[in-house]
């Protein structure tokens, strides 16, 4: 298992008591099963997959632009990419998790400090709102990545979970874990094994 796989596992069965069990993907299968299986009474219950984002340093290769400062200091700008990478990561996820008639969980562990739930409600849903003194401001800059590849698919995984991992070797009691609901059974799924309420 890959050490997001296992630092997932042992998160959710610290927090929740929730023992996931890696799907065996042996033979070459390119990544086509899902991650994990929630099993009880021998009975498959959910299905989920990971996605993960790694803390990333901004460089010109990757696309940041240098900024050089009256200061002396350098910092760094470019274009916000979440949106672009967060409905990859759902595109690729459905791709993986239609197969199974049993409901279906994303799990994304961001380790970035440059995203947050934010970014994937927004994208979920295609814009973001914020206030400016007494006016609401929509902002549709999520629409292209909302509305393109995932139009769909988004709507037919049941429950997004948020995990923002405080460090990797860190104590797994600091990561903040965000449940999203899209479908009734996913509203259920929070509750009944997350404690989750009034999440949809």
């Amino acid at each position: 298992m890959k050490p997001s796989e296992q630092y997932v596992q042992r998160l959710l069965k610290d927090r929740y008591g929730i023992r996931l069990i890696k799907i065996d993907d042996d033979g070459g299968k390119n990544g086509k099963e899902a991650d994990f299986e929630y099993c009880e009474n021998n009975q498959r219950i959910f299905v989920c997959e990971l996605k993960e984002y790694e803390t990333m340093n901004p460089t010109e290769k990757s696309g940041w632009e240098k900024i050089h400062h009256s200061d002396g200091s350098i910092g760094y700008t470019r274009n916000c990419i979440a949106p672009n990478k967060i409905s990859r990561n759902i595109h690729k996820a459905f791709k993986q998790l239609k197969k199974y008639s049993e409901p279906k969980i994303l799990i994304f562990l961001n380790h970035y400090p440059g995203y947050d739930v934010r970014d994937l409600v927004d994208t979920y849903r295609g814009f973001c709102e914020y206030t400016v003194g007494d006016r609401i401001i929509k902002d549709s800059y999520y629409k292209k990545a909302s509305e393109g590849t995932i139009k769909e698919e988004k709507n037919q995984i049941d429950l997004y979970i948020w995990i923002d991992a405080s460090d990797k070797n860190g104590s797994l009691e600091r990561d903040e874990i965000y449940l999203r609901t899209v479908t009734d059974i996913g509203q259920d799924i929070a509750k009944k094994y997350f404690c989750a309420l009034d999440m949809k």
